[in-house]
């Protein structure tokens, strides 16, 4: 399916779909691609200083959030073409933002290796919650009328899931 799958220099970090079922792939030394269901790839997004994406969502209209274990998320406009732009600055700079994930109040959920998760509102605005786990892995599920964030949680030696109730 990847176009691309021979290249040892492009190599894929992390991959979201749209709901057209084209594929976006950041590669390590391109940018972000996007990939149709005919196997047809473009260049997204520029690379920029950052070079790739361990985590890419899309939010609202259309934008395209991303982050690489850095402290801040980042932003590429609805429709690419352009190299990406700083969204948000978190503080201190000893957090690491790896994995990021929207919920249906439009909040973005971010973490990686810290001692927290981050609820970022859409006004910037964020709070840590206590989570002293390395995040490899986010999602939102909603069953009926009940939003949970799952995370994929590494601490020690140990790997697991775990579910949090998410509420106004």
């Amino acid at each position: 399916y990847y176009p691309d799958a021979k290249d040892q220099t492009n190599v894929p970090t992390s991959i979201i779909a749209d709901k057209a079922g084209n594929i976006y792939s950041s590669n390590y030394a391109m940018g972000v691609v996007q990939i149709t269901p005919d196997s047809v790839s473009t260049l997204y997004s520029l690379k920029g200083g950052e070079t790739f994406w361990t985590g890419m969502r899309f939010g609202p209209g259309g934008v395209m959030y991303a982050a690489r274990g850095l402290y801040g998320v980042f932003t590429i406009p609805a429709g690419g073409g352009v190299k990406n732009s700083v969204w948000l600055i978190l503080s201190p700079n000893s957090i690491k933002i790896s994995h990021i994930e929207f919920d249906p109040l439009g909040n973005l959920w971010a973490s990686g290796k810290n001692s927290s998760i981050y609820r970022i509102k859409p006004n910037k605005s964020y709070t840590s919650f206590p989570f002293n786990y390395n995040v490899t892995a986010m999602r939102v599920f909603i069953n009926g009328s009940t939003t949970y964030l799952y995370v994929a949680a590494q601490q020690d030696s140990i790997t697991t899931i775990m579910r949090m109730h998410i509420d106004a």
